[in-house]
């Protein structure tokens, strides 16, 4: 079975639209467990985290995606991370 961490990131944006955070996060962590270096799935799972109040895991996996270039990423840790 071949892993597509692509596809799991993209679920994870659609599953921002029906607000199933839980569920992103649970997909995200899977992601990051195969493709460690990928900006978006840090970016991803932060916003959900973010929309949960877990402002603390937001703000390092903000910071984490910053850290890994993420173009978005410094927007949101200046609205977000104070």
């Amino acid at each position: 079975m071949s892993i597509d961490s692509d596809s799991i990131v993209s679920d994870g944006f659609d599953l921002m639209f029906v607000k199933d955070y839980n569920q992103i996060i649970e997909d995200i962590n899977f992601s990051i467990d195969v493709s460690p270096d990928l900006s978006e799935s840090y970016f991803i799972r932060g916003l959900a985290k973010y929309e949960l109040q877990d402002l603390e895991g937001a703000c390092e996996d903000l910071h984490k995606a910053d850290e890994l270039m993420h173009l978005d990423a410094l927007y949101f840790i200046d609205l977000i991370c104070k």
